[in-house]
């Protein structure tokens, strides 16, 4: 028995294997992650979030422009047609009617498209009518009208010039044509 003792003791003596080692080490290190591993995560996440907001935003914004853009070709495009169809206001007292005529009009500090019926007397005289409607833009969208007012013809539709409506949106812009055939349309520029 004495052998026997003398083996345990020499072999309690000896140092531990590596692999002993390593996982009695292994074991304080898996416990947790370090403080650099730690924060070079939170700068990646931090870099990405930065990134897809940006992206965001920038997508927002270019679907603001283009939902006012395109209402307003909607709106256009619906004045245009019943100017084709003669299609005048009902509570309108125009002898004549001959189309729509297409402007600019301020409200305070905000630019806006008015649609007035085109009325001419017996004498061919304008008559000023009552607006049919106000077609608001969007206010955080900035606009510029040029080659208005613009009078879409009845029955044939066609127009007596050629506009543009620019909107701008924190550096996105577009553009809204009425050409001289009466056809309008929207395009980012």
């Amino acid at each position: 028995m004495t052998e026997f003792k003398v083996k345990n003791e020499e072999s309690a003596r000896q140092p531990a294997s590596t692999a002993q080692r390593g996982k009695q080490v292994g074991e304080k290190i898996g416990a947790g992650f370090t403080l650099i591993e730690l924060l070079v995560v939170i700068t990646i996440v931090s870099v990405a979030t930065s990134l897809v907001l940006v992206s965001w935003n920038k997508f927002r914004e270019t679907r603001v422009l283009d939902a006012a853009g395109l209402e307003l070709v909607s709106r256009l495009r619906e004045i245009r047609s019943k100017a084709i169809n003669g299609e005048r206001p009902k509570d309108s007292n125009c002898l004549y009617f001959d189309g729509y005529k297409i402007s600019e009009t301020v409200d305070g500090d905000v630019l806006d498209v008015l649609v007035v019926p085109y009325c001419v007397n017996v004498l061919g005289e304008d008559i000023a009518a009552i607006p049919l409607e106000t077609i608001p833009i969007n206010p955080k969208v900035d606009r510029t009208f040029s080659g208005f007012p613009i009078m879409i013809q009845s029955v044939s539709g066609t127009t007596s010039g050629q506009g543009f409506i620019e909107l701008t949106l924190h550096g996105l812009s577009g553009r809204l044509t009425i050409s001289s055939s009466g056809d309008v349309k929207w395009e980012r520029t």
